[in-house]
């Protein structure tokens, strides 16, 4: 049988908004949306970090 690696990403939209990559229950990289928008306690949608995490991951998605 074929080991299939899971890819998930997490968004967290509240206080603080954020986004986690996760792959196999290993944290690849976790990041706060305030850090690449420079806004203390952003809070609405984390596109920014969004695009970040899959830059430094390495990851590309693909809608199927």
């Amino acid at each position: 049988m074929v080991k299939r690696s899971i890819t998930v990403l997490g968004i967290h939209n509240g206080h603080d908004v954020g986004v986690v990559l996760i792959r196999d229950v290993r944290v690849l990289v976790a990041l706060q949306e305030e850090r690449p928008r420079n806004i203390k306690h952003y809070s609405g949608i984390p596109e920014l970090s969004i695009k970040e995490v899959f830059k430094i991951a390495k990851v590309y998605p693909t809608i199927t």
